[in-house]
């Protein structure tokens, strides 16, 4: 495929790159309760407040509306196949944070899972964008 394609395709990988960031960034589906909750007790009065804590992002109504028209358009495609190497690769680009990775799509890995060489898993994400950029032009 040629440069000139790939740029039109661009958006749309965007598109399920960011619905792959909502998707880590909304809560679990089944939440974890705690039953009991006893605080660690310190040697020192002063040794209290210095914990870390960890502030994690929410997502905002833009980007799960992104979210619902990818999930929309993945569920237009009419194979399973083509849908789960379509997210299996946009998901091995984010990691378990929500932070998008600095190599981008892990080829070699979707390749392994899906027992596929990796150009041609690449070769066929770029058609399964280019079905989906036909299934948004009808819509």
């Amino acid at each position: 495929m040629d440069d000139g394609a790939r740029d039109l395709l661009e958006p749309y990988k965007l598109l399920f790159l960011t619905a792959a960031k909502v998707d880590r960034m909304l809560p679990p589906v089944q939440r974890r309760l705690v039953k009991s909750f006893w605080p660690d007790i310190k040697p020192e009065w002063l040794a209290y407040g210095q914990e870390t804590t960890e502030v994690t992002l929410q997502a905002n109504s833009k980007q799960i509306s992104l979210y619902d028209l990818a999930i929309d358009l993945s569920l237009r495609l009419g194979d399973d196949a083509d849908r789960r190497l379509l997210w299996g690769c946009v998901f091995s680009a984010i990691d378990s944070r929500g932070r998008e990775k600095y190599r981008g799509i892990a080829w070699s890995y979707v390749a392994r899972k899906t027992g596929l060489h990796r150009h041609t898993v690449q070769r066929q994400f770029w058609d399964i964008l280019r079905k989906v950029a036909l299934l948004d032009a009808e819509r």
